[in-house]
């Protein structure tokens, strides 16, 4: 799919009584880009809201680091993983944005499935088999999600993730989801749509 685009990684430090913040996150350097400057500004607010607002009486760091993938030419998926301090053990969270290479602007998922699809109770299926799986012992980790939040889902070269927050030391559990899996979720002439199709165009040609 070529080399990656090139994105800066910038980072903040504050330093804060018993509290340090080390918080990385993406810049991009894409001038031509109309949308640009537009998600440089919103990835800065979000460091600088999240450096800025350490939680007072505790100790430890709080850190955000960044994962690039690709799951297309013109994709990039940004993955921002958080970690904060917390009375007993650190607190890990994760937040993600899909980014059109040709404008540089973040892809909401309504552009990625399908409309009437229901995609998420499908895809809270195939993460709850996953855990079934994984955990044949209980019959259902469920109990440990926080029922009111939303998911966060990321989109890698191989598949696509799922995290879901949990109430226990877990933090996050990550389940994998094969594009295979998924393919009747998106939306028809959609960025993942089309790039998965051009991947097996791909695949099918001869090497010359």
């Amino acid at each position: 799919m070529g080399p990656y685009p090139l994105v800066g990684v910038r980072v903040i430090i504050r330093h804060q009584g018993w509290i340090d913040a080390d918080v990385h996150y993406p810049h991009f350097d894409n001038p031509g880009a109309v949308d640009a400057a537009v998600t440089n500004r919103l990835f800065a607010r979000s460091a600088r809201k999240l450096a800025d607002n350490v939680g007072a009486g505790l100790h430890g760091i709080y850190y955000q680091g960044i994962r690039l993938s690709r799951p297309g030419p013109y994709l990039l998926d940004v993955w921002l993983s958080i970690s904060r301090p917390g009375p007993m053990h650190p607190r890990q969270s994760g937040v993600n944005y899909l980014i059109d290479l040709h404008t540089d602007a973040i892809l909401p998922l309504s552009q990625v499935f399908a409309p009437h699809s229901h995609w998420r109770s499908r895809l809270r299926r195939i993460a709850s088999a996953d855990f079934k799986k994984r955990w044949a012992r209980d019959s259902d980790l469920w109990y440990v999600l926080d029922d009111g939040s939303t998911p966060t889902y990321s989109f890698a070269s191989y598949g696509m993730g799922a995290g879901y927050n949990t109430h226990s030391p877990f933090g996050v559990i990550g389940v994998l989801i094969q594009y295979s899996q998924v393919q009747s979720l998106l939306r028809a002439g959609g960025p993942l749509a089309v790039a998965l199709q051009e991947r097996a165009r791909r695949a099918r040609s001869p090497i010359r």
